[in-house]
């Protein structure tokens, strides 16, 4: 289990309460955890991505009657640094938007929701499918996106979200995504490292949408 950081001061059970949609974080590892904040204090007073977890208002619990533990960044960090190597941590970790808003740039009050609201905005009038990646080799992945246009793209990997922007017709990809509680994860690559990078994950689902 990733180690708890416990800089702050417990408070008591009845100081605080569960945070809306209860996003359990991914970062405390297996196990029934609850998030939770002082109660009465307003997490929309801090911005998105900048350090909501570094305030001392916001805990974590194993089950509905376990210990209150203090989280903050270092202890998301810790876990989401592992899992995307070779990407820089570009903001302070933050569950109020997930990889799909994200990845769509509809944060805070304009968020379209979880994985399904996120599929079927792709799939509406704003953004258009490229190409079916499910099945292809790298070899053809590489042809893909070597050919693509400038522009702006998500990339859906089963029920996951990434950013994928070409900036120009040069030799340039920028892949940025989170997860969850995450920070945000960038990695400016070539268009054959992109794409190499996308290969390295074999789901049954690998869509790439283009915004129009």
């Amino acid at each position: 289990m990733w180690a708890l950081v416990n800089e702050y001061a417990r408070p008591r059970p009845e100081e605080v309460e569960e945070i809306d949609g209860d996003p359990a974080p991914n970062a405390l590892g297996p196990g029934d955890w609850y998030l939770l904040k002082l109660r009465g204090w307003d997490p929309s007073s801090v911005g998105l991505g900048e350090g909501v977890f570094d305030l001392g208002k916001v805990f974590s619990r194993l089950g509905p009657d376990g210990p209150l533990n203090p989280i903050t960044s270092a202890t998301i960090n810790e876990f989401f640094d592992l899992r995307y190597p070779g990407f820089d941590r570009v903001t302070s970790p933050d569950w109020r938007y997930n990889c799909g808003d994200y990845a769509l740039g509809l944060t805070g009050s304009s968020s379209v929701g979880d994985v399904p609201q996120v599929k079927a905005y792709l799939q509406g009038n704003h953004y258009t499918l490229a190409l079916d990646l499910a099945g292809k080799s790298s070899s053809d992945v590489a042809t893909v996106f070597r050919e693509l246009s400038p522009g702006e793209y998500v990339y859906q990997r089963g029920d996951h979200f990434v950013k994928i922007m070409i900036p120009g017709g040069g030799d340039v990809v920028d892949l940025s995504q989170k997860d969850g509680e995450s920070a945000v994860y960038h990695k400016r690559s070539s268009r054959a490292e992109a794409a190499a990078y996308v290969s390295s994950y074999d789901n049954a689902v690998r869509l790439l949408y283009r915004k129009r």
